[in-house]
């Protein structure tokens, strides 16, 4: 009997060297991923409020980036078009005075 549970023994110990010799031959391998950097020019200039994104993170297209203030742009685009109107009413008079 005691022959019986020392070959068993025997086997389990053999059993757990062969997995724990399996596990040490694993190999690890890193790398380091070059990627290209690409110079993204705004279409407007003013001041960034909210930035989206990390240097170096990776973005897929269409993400935002960033958002500028359009304060201004509000004010000039609200100017224009009471430049727009102001004209529309002188074009209006032109046309009038012609017609008498």
């Amino acid at each position: 009997m005691k022959s019986v549970v020392g070959i068993v023994l025997v086997i389990i110990l053999a059993v757990l060297g062969i997995r724990c010799s399996k596990q040490a031959e694993e190999k690890v391998y890193t790398s380091v991923v070059e990627g290209e950097t690409v110079q993204v020019p705004a279409l407007i200039g003013g001041k960034i409020i909210t930035l989206g994104v990390e240097q170096g993170q990776a973005v897929e297209q269409n993400d935002i980036l960033a958002v500028i203030d359009t304060t201004d742009l509000v004010f000039q685009l609200e100017q224009l078009q009471a430049s727009l109107s102001e004209l529309d009413v002188q074009k209006q008079l032109a046309q009038t005075s012609l017609q008498q």
